[in-house]
Parts: C-alpha cells; sequence; structure tokens
C-alpha cells in the first residue's frame, strides 16, 4: 500500500484527467531533462477518508526495469478543507522536489521514511523512493485478486 496512514482499502483514484494534465506540466517544465535522459513522469492519485496521497515518478521511458525516482507526498483530509488549494500545494511540493533534483549534480537524498514539512500554510508529509509505484499497484490488485487490467 502506498498510503501513509493505516488504510482499511485502497482508496479511491484520482481522475485520470487531472493525472494527465499533472504529467504534461511536469514534462512541460522539465523537457529538456526528460528529453536528455530519456525519461517521462507517471503521477498517481489516491484519496483516502482521511488522507490524499500523490506520487510522481520520473522513469525511463522504455526499459520499466530501470529504478525511477519517485516523490510521494500526502496529507491528511481534513472537513471543510479547501481540496483544490491542498492538491495544488502538493503539486506544488513535487515541483519544489524536481527543481532541487535536477539542480544538484549527483543528487542522493533519499527520505524513505516519511517527513513532515509546510508550504503556503499546508502541512503535508513526503518521501523519496526509488519505487515502481506502476508495479507497486500492479502487485496489490494481484495480491488482493483484482482485475489487473481495471
Amino acid at each position: 500500500m502506498l498510503s501513509r496512514k493505516e488504510q482499511k482499502g485502497p482508496g479511491n483514484s484520482l481522475p485520470e484527467e487531472w493525472k494527465k494534465e499533472v504529467e504534461k506540466l511536469l514534462e512541460v517544465t522539465y523537457q529538456e531533462k526528460c528529453n536528455i535522459l530519456k525519461k517521462k513522469f507517471e503521477v498517481y492519485g489516491f484519496s483516502y477518508p482521511n488522507e490524499i496521497l500523490i506520487a510522481a515518478s520520473f522513469l525511463d521511458s522504455t526499459d520499466q526495469g530501470k529504478s525511477p525516482m519517485t516523490v510521494l507526498v500526502s496529507s491528511d483530509l481534513k472537513d471543510g478543507q479547501n481540496h483544490k488549494k491542498l492538491l495544488n500545494t502538493l503539486v506544488d511540493a513535487i515541483g519544489i522536489f524536481f527543481d532541487n533534483y535536477f539542480s544538484t549534480p549527483d543528487w542522493s537524498e533519499w527520505q524513505m521514511a516519511w517527513q513532515k514539512e509546510s508550504i503556503k500554510e499546508v502541512t503535508f508529509h513526503y518521501k523519496i523512493t526509488r519505487e515502481n509505484v506502476s508495479l507497486t499497484i500492479m502487485a496489490n490488485k494481484i495480491l488482493n485478486g483484482d482485475d489487473i487490467n481495471e
């Protein structure tokens, strides 16, 4: 499971259109790096009753076997909260991470445990891994007996 908190179920996927929009934003913003390194972005998002989670992976566009650079951001969901602002702030956090990643030669600041941070008065948690989120999602579906083609 990708969630930061203990959850009873797999969570609801955020709309595909939204995920594609964020992927496009990342690929346009970092187009030069994508082209040079022959990599692409994949974005995943899940909502749970008490949490929102976004994962953005920068991965090889031709070889799924190569380890990606993945940042996961998570925030608590609260009643009356502006969810659009929350999502935008989490996407900003992902952008800040990749700005740092691409501007730092020999970057190696892995954060396998969840770290707490705040931006624009929004508190969130993040971790940085080599996890291939699409393979994790597929493995979870297989373990749950779900159709992997959904």
